[in-house]
C-alpha cells in the first residue's frame, strides 16, 4: 500500500517520461516503501535524488541516483506541466523540494490543440495564451506541443530527494496504509 500523494499546485504536477537509459543510469534498485526509499537515499552520500513507483513493474521500485536531478531529466523525452508552472519547478535547485516531481503520467482530458513548438518554452508559453488549456505536454525529439483541457494526472513514480521526506515537502498525507484512486 502506497502514500496518498497530494496533487496540487507543487512542482508535482510537473511530469517527465520516456526518459532513455534511466533505467541503467540508477546505481541500487530495492523493493521498499516511499519513506524506506527516502531514508535509504538520505544515509547514502552518493545519492542525489530517488525514484520511488506505486508497482514494481522493474521487478523494484525504489530507484537511487548519483547523477544531479537536471541531467537526469535532460534524458527524458516529454514534459508536462499545469498552465503557469514556475520556472523553480521547471529548473529546481538540486536538493529541493522542488525536484519533488512525477513520472509514469497519464492525462486526463482532451487535447484542446496540437502543434509543433521551438522548446519548451514556447509550449508553456502558448498554453499560458489559450483560454482551453490547462496542461502542457512537450515531446523534445519531435518538438509536438500538446495542450490538454484538463488538469488531471495520474502517475506512477515520484521524484524525491534524500534531505526531506515527501511530507515535509508538503506532498503526502496520511499513513501508508491509505492509497489514492489515481495513484
Amino acid at each position: 500500500l502506497v502514500p496518498t500523494l497530494v496533487m496540487s499546485q507543487h512542482c508535482l504536477e510537473l511530469s517527465h517520461d520516456g526518459c532513455s537509459g534511466d533505467e541503467n543510469s540508477y546505481y541500487l534498485s530495492l523493493t521498499r516503501p516511499l519513506s524506506l526509499c527516502q531514508k535509504y537515499c538520505n544515509i547514502d552520500p552518493k545519492c542525489q535524488f530517488f525514484k520511488w513507483a506505486d508497482d514494481d513493474q522493474l521487478g523494484y521500485n525504489c530507484f537511487l541516483y548519483s547523477e544531479p536531478f537536471a541531467d537526469y531529466v535532460k534524458h527524458c523525452d516529454k514534459i508536462s506541466a499545469l498552465k503557469g508552472t514556475s520556472d523553480d519547478c521547471l529548473s529546481p535547485s538540486e536538493n529541493s523540494c522542488k525536484v519533488v516531481q512525477s513520472s509514469r503520467c497519464k492525462f486526463g482530458g482532451v487535447t484542446v490543440e496540437s502543434s509543433i513548438a521551438s522548446s519548451q518554452d514556447f509550449c508553456a508559453s502558448t498554453c499560458n495564451t489559450v483560454e482551453t488549456c490547462k496542461r502542457w505536454q512537450y515531446h523534445k525529439e519531435s518538438k509536438k506541443c500538446l495542450l490538454i483541457g484538463e488538469e488531471d494526472q495520474t502517475c506512477h513514480e515520484v521524484f524525491g530527494i534524500p534531505s526531506q521526506n515527501l511530507s515535509e515537502c508538503g506532498h503526502v498525507t496520511g499513513d501508508e496504509s491509505r492509497r489514492k484512486e489515481e495513484l
